[in-house]
């Protein structure tokens, strides 16, 4: 099909090829990125530059085809590659000549078998420790965001213009400049992913790459199942895969996160408010307390963390008053400030609310009073 609309392509730009021809030079290219691989040990895309952070990704991709036995069908794993783009990335080096061969319109694969991994005795996982990020910033000003736009969401009760976290967080960075990535894909593995074989294999071709690359370290990210296994082979052999830094993808991430907030408050009450309210049909909230049903469960949790938000400020005027009254004053002015805010919502608006004086003294004063609401709530 691809080949079909190639040669359309050249047909338009009065470049006529037959199939044929167009099937020898598709083999050729195959042939060309095969010799590279007995330099460097592994195959990779000719764009992707050495000396560039890269990160790589694998996930299973299977064809379940309808057989009578339902056996026979194909399982394997592909991966893609990622890295920044940049201006100064260095030369790549020469790629062997192409040479046609007249009539070779195709190859033959050769089939290789994986090596066995013998997973024997199971290893924990070493120690952890505790490391400062230098994020603390970013972090700030993530929260301080959210405050601001939980207040923005209530500044006029009695109809809603503000949109939810989502779209607001859309509007407020027009002005950020997004970079294209160079993604490329990774030659398959023909073998199924729920074997440790096969990601034994796929943790050894990231360390082909990261060699081939000549990089320090690489990242590498999973799905929750290859994650699992691809641990518990790095933890047995820690020596081996000290410089690969293994990464479960944000999806599953926060799929496990939701699944802790179920488990840790489903028979709180967040099961019954889910349900009693109707934002969750009763018959879908155990799945979503456990963590599969994505969409509905990060809706859930922001309207949750929205709904707790506003509780939360009902009862801290009184606190201020009793605390800080010295600070009233500007509880009047950060009105103010989220007003203004509330009439043109957008990033330069947002901008001048985050480092309005009066705003940022209520809102860390807003902060104090949540950690307060927090330790002392079993009191």
């Amino acid at each position: 099909c691809s080949s079909d609309l190639l040669i359309r392509a050249l047909n338009r730009l009065g470049h006529g090829i037959s199939y044929s021809k167009l099937e020898e030079m598709d083999t050729a290219l195959c042939l060309q990125k095969l010799a590279t691989e007995a330099d460097m040990g592994v195959i990779l895309p000719s764009s992707i530059q050495p000396c560039i952070p890269t990160t790589l990704a694998f996930d299973n991709i299977d064809q379940l085809e309808e057989t009578l036995s339902g056996g026979g069908t194909s399982h394997r794993v592909n991966g893609i590659i990622v890295q920044l783009q940049v201006s100064t990335a260095p030369l790549q080096a020469a790629t062997p000549n192409i040479q046609l061969h007249a009539k070779k319109h195709s190859i033959t694969p050769m089939t290789a078998d994986l090596p066995v991994y013998n997973a024997g005795q199971r290893v924990d996982p070493p120690v952890t420790k505790s490391v400062q990020l230098p994020y603390e910033a970013e972090v700030q000003r993530a929260r301080l965001k959210n405050l601001i736009w939980s207040l923005v969401r209530q500044t006029n009760s009695s109809q809603q213009s503000i949109s939810s976290w989502t779209g607001f967080n859309m509007l407020t960075r027009d002005n950020v400049t997004v970079t294209k990535d160079t993604v490329r894909y990774l030659p398959s593995i023909n073998a199924p992913a729920t074997q440790l074989s096969t990601v034994y294999e796929i943790l050894n071709q990231v360390m082909k790459i990261k060699e081939a690359l000549d990089l320090d370290e690489i990242v590498c990210v999973f799905d929750q199942a290859l994650y699992a296994k691809a641990s518990e082979i790095v933890w047995k052999h820690q020596d081996l895969y000290r410089k690969v830094v293994l990464r479960m993808g944000v999806f599953h991430t926060i799929c496990t996160v939701l699944a802790i907030i179920g488990k840790r408050f489903g028979s709180a009450g967040l099961r019954d408010i889910s349900v009693e309210s109707g934002i969750i049909a009763e018959g879908s909230i155990t799945s979503i307390l456990d963590g599969r049903c994505y969409n509905r469960g990060v809706r859930l949790s922001k309207l949750v963390y929205e709904a707790l938000l506003r509780l939360a400020w009902t009862g801290f005027y009184p606190w201020m008053e009793e605390h800080h009254p010295e600070d009233l004053p500007h509880l009047s002015k950060t009105t103010e400030a989220v007003k203004q805010l509330h009439a043109d919502v957008s990033s330069e608006a947002l901008n001048v609310t985050m480092h309005d004086p009066s705003c940022c003294r209520i809102l860390d004063l807003f902060t104090k009073y949540l950690d307060d609401l927090h330790f002392n709530s079993g009191q």
